[in-house]
């Protein structure tokens, strides 16, 4: 799915994505969010491309790309975020900062972001790629 020049708003299915938003100030969604489990055995790509991006994780009922299962890391449904500008685009996610943590991927390139609310083990929803300074408590987030 490619955007226009303009500001879109660009919503992906069930399922594999790959969204790019290409010019204007978009709204980046990789999942079905009417969906009971919007993003449960998805990998979706994501780029923002030029403008002030929004990369939506979660909205005001769920944490998108949760697989439902507490014990396990999530590792086969996330969204892969790629270009993010942490001084233009924002990444909104459900709930607060404290429902979340940031780790270092295994190469130490990626953020990655996981859920630890309702969790027995961290749950990964994202991989921020090549980027490493990314702060929960920052203007780089939006909770809602």
């Amino acid at each position: 799915m490619i955007g226009t020049h303009q500001n879109d708003t660009l919503i992906g299915n069930e399922g594999n994505d790959q969204i790019t938003g290409r010019q204007g100030n978009d709204l980046l969604i990789g999942v079905n969010p009417d969906s009971n489990t919007p993003g449960r055995g998805e990998v979706d790509d994501i780029w923002g491309n030029r403008g002030t991006d929004i990369f939506v994780l979660g909205d005001e009922d769920s944490v998108y790309y949760n697989d439902g299962q507490t014990n396990t890391t999530g590792a086969e449904d996330l969204a892969v975020i790629y270009d993010f500008e942490p001084n233009r685009d924002r990444i909104q996610l459900h709930g607060n900062a404290d429902d979340y943590q940031l780790q270092l991927s295994q190469n130490q390139q990626h953020t990655q972001i996981f859920s630890i609310a309702n969790q027995n083990q961290p749950e990964l929803i994202a991989q921020i790629q090549n980027h490493t300074e990314l702060v929960l408590n920052s203007d780089q987030f939006n909770f809602v």
